[in-house]
């Protein structure tokens, strides 16, 4: 959940668009349909009865959606060992075993839930907070900025 929620963050605009559509866009159609239906206008009561239960059933999706992807993914279930080294970064866990190179990384967002890396726009690996001991962490930003990565 919370590398979605970084995701995101990561590209505002596509955020703004998908809140709108499938957020937004509802709840002002079912407020628009209630205010015609109360000034006397002929709104039919399936109309009415779409656009209530609408703009809850899209809200629940969209913060549903990453539990429904992300949740019983076997690369998240199990031990992980994250390895950082100047040449390359090492992750390996119970579906994975990836080097990565840090000409790919460019950016990091860190936050009280982890650390997530992206390449340009697009999110590259999350970090959870439990998997970096609060000693370390210092010296990964400090790895990081070596590195050129900029904080977003």
């Amino acid at each position: 959940m919370a590398a979605s929620l970084a995701g995101l963050r990561a590209r505002p605009v596509i955020a703004a668009i998908g809140a709108l559509f499938f957020i937004a866009l509802p709840w002002i159609a079912a407020i628009v349909s209630c205010i015609a239906l109360a000034q006397g206008k002929a709104v039919s009561v399936l109309t009415i009865a779409i656009f209530v239960a609408v703009p809850p059933l899209f809200t629940a999706g969209m913060l549903l959606m990453p539990f429904v992807l992300f949740g019983r993914s076997p690369a998240l279930l199990g031990p992980h060992r994250y390895e950082f080294s100047d040449e390359q970064m090492t992750f390996v866990g119970p579906a994975f075993d990836n080097k990565l190179q840090w000409q790919i990384v460019d950016c990091y967002v860190s936050s009280r839930l982890g650390i997530y890396l992206f390449a340009g726009k697009l999110p590259l690996v999350s970090i959870p907070k439990r998997a970096v001991d609060p000693a370390v962490t210092e010296a990964l930003h400090e790895l990081f900025a070596r590195k050129g990565l900029r904080q977003i």
